[in-house]
């Protein structure tokens, strides 16, 4: 049989009249007096797992009889939204991320995994929720992009790679191929997607329903922030390949 689990000694009781948890064992007093809730808690163990009882608790404690209500729960400190969250029951925002700070004022920045260029004054809240034409544009460059090799380039600008390179500068020639590049990309997708708009001038092509501007280009790092610069005070969607 196992022994009774040793019994930790009450605590100080502080009487507090009016006060419910135990009652002294003095009842003709009518004096209330409060435990620890500790103390409470252990004893409620030791009951739950059956190794005392609660009459054998409270002739322990000198009482005469031992309250089995839970102890009120701890009020919990209010719940402060943080700034910009949004309001119950609508779709969180995505976060924003900023890739580049031009010195005008102007950001490119990404936000669900689609880059846009902000302008000064602008900000994400200018941006469209969704742009379902620009996902598809976006996707078809991607694909238009990997089918490109150097027999796609025009006898003009075969040559003046050749030039390039035979003058000695590599690099020249490399950056022709890749403007050439790009070109070809944009022709591909202007063949695709007949319904935007396409320009001769600023961006490449503009959604004439949604009125979402595009620019198609490679995603060089220097290019990227050459197009901020040259249409700094544009709101468009960055299509990269």
């Amino acid at each position: 049989m196992l022994s009774k689990p040793c019994i930790p000694e009450p605590p100080r009781w502080q009487t507090l009249p009016g006060i419910g948890g135990v009652t002294a064992g003095g009842a003709a007093t009518g004096v209330q007096v409060v435990i620890s809730a500790e103390w409470v808690e252990a004893m409620r163990y030791l009951i739950a797992i059956g190794a005392i009882t609660g009459v054998e608790i409270a002739k322990i404690a000198g009482i005469s009889s031992l309250a089995t209500s839970s102890p009120p729960p701890r009020p919990r400190p209010p719940v402060v939204p943080s700034p910009g969250a949004s309001s119950a029951g609508s779709a969180p925002e995505p976060p924003v991320r900023v890739l580049v700070r031009h010195r005008g004022g102007n950001r490119q920045v990404e936000v669900g995994g689609r880059r846009w260029h902000l302008p000064k004054g602008k900000s994400p809240a200018d941006i469209p929720a969704s742009d379902p034409v620009g996902d598809r544009l976006q996707e078809a460059v991607n694909r238009i992009a990997r089918e490109w090799d150097s027999g796609k380039l025009s006898p003009k600008e075969k040559v003046a790679i050749d030039k390039a390179y035979s003058a000695g500068k590599p690099w020249r020639a490399r950056l022709f191929e890749r403007q050439a590049r790009g070109r070809w990309v944009e022709r591909q997708a202007k063949n695709e997607f007949r319904q935007l708009r396409w320009e001769g001038k600023g961006v490449d092509a503009v959604d004439p329903t949604t009125k979402i501007q595009y620019e198609v280009l490679s995603g060089t790092k220097s290019n990227m922030e050459l197009h901020g610069k040259r249409m700094a005070d544009e709101l468009f969607r960055m299509i990269t390949f």
